[in-house]
């Protein structure tokens, strides 16, 4: 388990209550109060870290994690396969955001892959899933 602070009035903009990031749920830290602790798994973290607004606010001081749990977690290191859909992340990802197109390239469920393909409303992305599923059928 790690510890994560959400601090929601370091957010931009500015927020209050609860932040929900896919799965991952963080109860907010009030301004000058008694810090609230949000305990983590392994797994959830690394969801949390793959999230495309995990580095901003990271770097606004809105999520704050102990030094060690704050590397990059790459994507085939991360079981998505309980999320519903991909739609908080960007199709590409770039040096600090996993894409979703490298989601896809790291699963190998079909069952995933096509629960997603139902969900997802993005071309460019359904011809992804679409490719990566017809690669693991052949």
């Amino acid at each position: 388990m790690t510890i994560v602070y959400y601090k929601p009035h370091l957010d931009n903009p500015p927020r209050t209550g609860v932040l929900r990031l896919d799965s991952v749920k963080l109860e907010p830290t009030p301004k000058g109060g008694v810090p609230v602790v949000n305990n983590l798994t392994d797994e959830l973290l690394a969801i949390l870290q793959a999230h495309p607004s995990y580095q901003r606010r990271i770097s606004s001081g809105a999520i704050v994690l102990p030094a060690s749990a704050s590397e990059k977690i790459e994507p085939d290191q991360i079981d998505y396969s309980s999320l519903d859909d991909l739609s908080g992340f960007n199709i590409e990802g770039d040096k600090d955001n996993v894409g979703a197109e490298d989601i896809v390239a790291a699963t190998s469920d079909l069952d995933v892959l096509s629960r997603w393909l139902e969900a997802e409303a993005r071309k460019t992305l359904q011809a992804i899933i679409e490719a990566r599923i017809e690669e693991l059928v052949e």
